[in-house]
């Protein structure tokens, strides 16, 4: 969208180049599957890869830990089926 290609463009400006990364994505805009980070789980185990503000790719580890998706579930307040 328009603020990914705004972000594009201040890259190329601040740091001239056409390519980026977006590591650590926040865990409150991520799936509910999405690993959080070890270190602060107010961040997230995910990327996107960009070209002059356009996403070419993108990534992120998925929760393997039942225990951890049932809390992540809780947090995010989405009840859990049986």
């Amino acid at each position: 969208g328009a603020m990914e290609l705004a972000l594009g463009d201040a890259v190329k400006e601040k740091y001239g180049t056409d390519f980026f990364m977006l590591d650590k994505y926040p865990s409150d805009i991520r799936p509910f599957y999405t690993m959080p980070d070890p270190d602060d789980s107010r961040f997230s185990n995910s990327y996107d890869m960009f070209i002059r503000g356009l996403e070419i790719c993108s990534g992120a580890q998925r929760c393997h830990d039942p225990d951890l998706v049932q809390e992540i579930l809780a947090q995010k307040g989405i009840e859990v089926g049986e």
